[in-house]
């Protein structure tokens, strides 16, 4: 104890002796526990490092590739939307002049469900004919739905115009004032696109540039034409 620096007694308390034996019959125990030590830890500390360094330069290569694809389809969703809009406001405002043509005077237009989210809403169409209140097109007379339908098909077809439609009867429910401006409306149309319509109503055949009949004969479809220039002189 003097070689340890001891002069005086040393005091030891038996209970705190067993405490320490006990303590070190624990540490005994658990090195026991610990086997044989791998001497090729520290390599495979290394190579497992080594790994996990590439998988985290990885990850983060990933993460960044995914934040790019994000943008990217996020760019696609503003344009899908900016182009849907701009699509909208033409036909919109299209369908506004055909109806009002049509009409002679009448309001139409257009009214998205969800304005803030287009794509997870529906599209209402409102007509007000002259004299009468708007309402929404479901609410309409068959007549009226024909006009707004005529009025909505040249407003679709004005943004990107096609070289002849073919329209079968579609002045069926249309009294005569208006089937009259139908017919205005495809003359004036015509010089743009080629018409071919069916049609039973003297006031759209007048307008015709080319007439074609059907006839039955022996259980056989024939067919006539003439020219509207060539008949006009006869009926005068």
């Amino acid at each position: 104890l003097l070689q340890l620096g001891h002069k005086a007694p040393v005091s030891i308390d038996v209970k705190e002796v067993k405490n320490l034996v006990a303590a070190l019959d624990l540490m005994r125990f658990e090195f026991e526990q610990l086997g044989s030590v791998n001497q090729l830890a520290p390599a495979h500390y290394d190579d497992q490092q080594s790994n996990y360094k590439q998988l985290s330069v990885r990850r983060n290569q990933l993460e960044g590739e995914r934040g790019a694809i994000l943008e990217f389809i996020d760019e696609i969703e503003r344009k899908k939307r900016t182009v849907f809009l701009e699509a909208y406001d033409r036909v919109n405002e299209s369908f506004s002049f055909f109806f009002e043509r049509l009409t002679g005077g009448g309001r139409g237009w257009l009214n998205m469900e969800k304005p803030e989210n287009p794509f997870s809403g529906g599209l209402d169409i409102f007509a007000q004919f002259p004299g009468k209140a708007s309402r929404l097109i479901a609410s309409a007379s068959g007549g009226e739905k024909s006009v707004v339908a005529v009025a909505f098909i040249f407003a679709i077809q004005s943004l990107s115009p096609a070289a002849f439609y073919v329209f079968d009867e579609i002045d069926a429910h249309l009294d005569p004032y208006n089937a009259e401006r139908l017919a205005d409306l495809l003359k004036e149309q015509s010089s743009n696109s080629q018409f071919i319509v069916i049609t039973l109503r003297d006031v759209v055949i007048d307008r015709a540039e080319k007439l074609f009949g059907v006839y039955i004969q022996s259980g056989i479809s024939q067919i006539v034409s003439t020219k509207m220039e060539e008949v006009l002189p006869r009926i005068v």
